[in-house]
């Protein structure tokens, strides 16, 4: 991808973000067809490898935690180790305040669930109120910049799952299947480093994950995307207009071709970001690194291997996937 050049910038001032998002960088074709199935989360559930357990919520029995245990070793051993990020774990319980800082509150106030101590009636102090669920898998990383000065002095390279689920209040109606829940895993992949740095990391990181899913022959594509949320500021839509190449664009997804409710579907599994300096200002970080991440979806990485593959003969997965499969966590 760092080959690729645009021949004008992919975000003009005065244009509409919207009409960009979703044009294709690079796609890979080839690869296994597609499973003779309907819809990949009925096909898991009838497999009784899935069950729903709420509106968005799952309980993901033997089959399907094999293969998620698979996916996540696989992530870490053919992604993250190989390039040095380290393991941490971080909390999904966050004050208001830091989801100020990160912009929720501005931006995506409507996907914050907010969580208050049960029982009042002992008359103790237990939490404190005004804590929300974290929906984005980071702002813990960036508080802790903030009140760590000896560590946001030095490049960070992180590989993070071992906190949990991560929380988003969904519509009902925009719910689908095991592609868009109220709690659903992520691998998150951060990095803090100089500007030229995370502009490669991140095209290290996305090119490995292109090579898996290559093996895995899963069909796939990067396009332009948007991130999580619509941009609260100009300061933040300004990077998209900024870029001049490939690498440099703010927001590069990469989806998969899948089985959905009856058809065809291409799903993000992974948004690969470059916040450049805007994350870390907003929380008063100023000592000339940046910031960037990758985040994967496992239960979409699971509809996606289960699009193609058999959950019930998981002898004809690829090598890639079984090996990871069989280790013990």
């Amino acid at each position: 991808m760092q080959n690729i050049y645009l021949k004008t910038p992919p975000i003009n001032p005065n244009e509409d973000i919207t009409q960009f998002v979703g044009r294709i960088i690079a796609e890979n074709n080839k690869g296994k067809s597609l499973l003779p199935i309907e819809d990949v989360t009925d096909y898991l559930i009838q497999s009784e490898a899935l069950y729903e357990y709420l509106p968005g919520q799952y309980i993901y029995l033997e089959k399907s935690a094999q293969v998620l245990h698979g996916i996540i070793s696989m992530l870490y051993n053919e992604v993250a180790k190989p390039l040095g990020f380290k393991r941490w774990i971080f909390p999904r319980l966050h004050r208001v305040e830091t989801a100020e800082s990160f912009g929720l509150i501005e931006a995506w106030p409507f996907y914050l669930l907010k969580v208050e101590a049960y029982d009042f009636s002992r008359q103790v102090q237990t939490i404190e109120s005004g804590y929300v669920l974290d929906p984005v898998q980071c702002m813990g990383f960036y508080q802790f910049l903030k009140e760590n000065n000896e560590f946001r002095k030095k490049p960070l390279k992180i590989f993070e799952i071992g906190g949990g689920f991560t929380y988003r209040n969904e519509d009902k109606n925009k719910l689908n299947g095991i592609f868009k829940t109220v709690e659903f895993l992520r691998a998150e992949i951060l990095y803090y480093d100089t500007r030229e740095n995370i502009i490669k990391i991140r095209e290290e990181v996305m090119n490995k994950l292109l090579d898996i899913l290559t093996k895995l022959n899963i069909k796939w594509r990067v396009v332009i995307g948007m991130g999580c949320y619509e941009y609260p500021s100009k300061e933040e839509l300004c990077k998209f207009y900024e870029a001049s190449k490939v690498g440099e664009i703010p927001v590069l997804d990469i989806e998969v071709l899948v089985k959905n409710k009856g058809k065809e579907e291409w799903i993000e599994l992974a948004g690969c970001a470059l916040e450049y300096e805007l994350k870390v200002k907003r929380f008063g970080i100023e000592d000339g690194l940046e910031s960037g991440c990758v985040g994967v979806g496992l239960n979409r990485f699971l509809g996606a291997i289960c699009s193609y593959y058999d959950i019930n003969q998981p002898e004809e997965f690829p090598e890639i996937l079984k090996k990871y499969m069989e280790v013990e966590l």
